[in-house]
């Protein structure tokens, strides 16, 4: 499993559109 610091960031990006 990544790491939450990319999958943090990674929902972040999406909730942003």
């Amino acid at each position: 499993m990544m790491s939450d610091q990319m999958r943090i960031p990674c929902v972040i990006m999406r909730a942003g559109t």
